[in-house]
């Protein structure tokens, strides 16, 4: 029940109703028997959280009624005496308001808390996972490669003479090649493959289950779409890319970047402005 309250979408909707509901029965039951002599109103707190926390404002707004309607019902049926016929009405109404003050708070706290946590795996600049986002994620794909057996390619992209960007035409200009290159690498990737801004004018992309032809061939292609992203700027910007098909699982993220950013950087040294791959481990002579 704890997991279920502190996770987003690990069980379907019906499932968080149908404990919510069993909840707010057992709460009514338990305040049928205890009568008016012991509240127990507390407890009708747990459900209403729990839907609005696990299946948002509409769940929790409607398990709120509910809980209404049981503590009105063991109102009634529990002997008390009101001075006026209308006063247990008008005290479930006060009930219901407050409860859904409670759904709604958190509701909203669960979308802020959302929210902070997506800004913190976010580059600001390009929208594209952080370095630290992008190394947790590329880690879980290694074990994932590791128990299946399946190869990835990782590639790391650089911004050939950026620094020479910001000098000439400003970091206003700067960033937004900055963004424009993020822009195209989502667009180029798969929904299941990796892309994030590494900082400064690094990127990097990871491509799942994608053997050596098909990962140089990606490689190329997302070249192809950084440059076709940053035509008609007021001078051609061009990318060194290094990639590397990882055929067994390297140590970690950060042995499967350094990997991709070696062969990013022969790149460097030969010209820039061209793509180059390697297979890990590399191909054994003759």
């Amino acid at each position: 029940m704890l997991r279920l309250l502190s996770a987003s979408g690990e069980y379907p909707r019906w499932q968080v109703l149908l404990i919510s509901l069993a909840s707010v029965a057992l709460v009514g039951v338990l305040d049928h028997l205890t009568g008016p002599g012991v509240s127990v109103a507390i407890l009708y707190l747990f459900p209403i959280g729990l839907a609005a926390w696990s299946g948002g404002m509409g769940l929790g707004a409607l398990m709120a009624l509910f809980a209404s309607a049981a503590w009105l019902n063991a109102d009634q049926s529990g002997g008390g005496v009101f001075g006026h016929g209308l006063v247990p009405y008008w005290n479930a109404l006060v009930r219901l308001g407050l409860f859904l003050i409670v759904a709604y708070l958190l509701t909203r706290l669960r979308t802020l808390l959302k929210e902070e946590a997506e800004r913190g795996r976010t580059d600001s600049l390009t929208g594209l996972l952080n370095r630290r986002a992008f190394a947790q994620a590329l880690d879980r794909e290694i074990e994932r490669a590791r128990r299946y057996r399946r190869p990835f390619t990782a590639a790391y992209i650089d911004l050939d003479d950026f620094k020479r960007i910001n000098d000439v035409y400003g970091h206003a200009v700067g960033d937004a090649v900055l963004k424009l290159a993020g822009d195209a690498i989502r667009q180029h990737v798969r929904a299941t493959d990796l892309a994030g801004r590494l900082g400064g004018d690094e990127f990097a992309a990871v491509f799942i289950e994608t053997e050596a032809e098909p990962g140089l061939r990606a490689a190329t292609d997302l070249a192809r779409a950084l440059e076709g992203g940053l035509f008609g700027l007021r001078e051609p910007v061009t990318f060194s890319v290094g990639a590397v098909t990882f055929n067994e699982p390297p140590a970690d993220a950060e042995a499967a970047l350094g990997a991709a950013d070696a062969v990013m950087y022969t790149v460097k040294r030969h010209g820039k402005h061209a793509v180059a791959h390697q297979t890990w481990p590399p191909a054994q002579g003759p």
